[in-house]
């Protein structure tokens, strides 16, 4: 059974654990696509557990338990910047999720672009256009 996607809130993160994990979870993982397993299956090589702890990362288990969270970006630099790095990382043959940690956007942006999924704004004329079939 695929678990559902769902978008997590920091808000309700830091409210369930406190704004510091949110934010520690966010420095680490932001524009990713995460899993979260059931608390009983959470140990000491699970990246929750890495990163903030047995405890925290079970009361944050029991709350997303078997579902794939996206953290946001929230903020981050210039978008034109961005895209031109996802630009270059998928015409070097990086999968979506590789090629959005390397530009530092969301999966969905990466998957977005691949797809040819991308508008053109009057702000960022330095923005790549790309094509349906470039990365394939």
């Amino acid at each position: 059974m695929k678990a559902r996607v769902i978008y997590a809130d920091l808000e309700e993160i830091g409210e369930l654990v406190g704004n510091g994990v949110a934010l520690t979870i966010l420095a680490a993982k932001r524009g990713s696509k995460v899993y979260i397993p059931h608390p009983s299956r959470l140990d000491e090589n699970n990246w929750l557990v890495i990163l903030v702890g047995k405890a925290v990362a079970t009361t944050i288990a029991e709350r997303f338990a078997g579902h794939h969270v996206e953290i946001p970006m929230m903020g981050g630099g210039s978008r034109g910047k961005s895209w031109q790095a996802l630009h270059k990382a998928l015409q070097n043959g990086h999968d979506t999720a590789t090629a959005a940690r390397l530009a530092g956007v969301s999966q969905r942006t990466a998957r977005r672009h691949k797809n040819g999924h991308v508008c053109k704004d009057d702000e960022d004329e330095d923005q790549p256009q790309l094509a349906l079939d470039r990365y394939r």
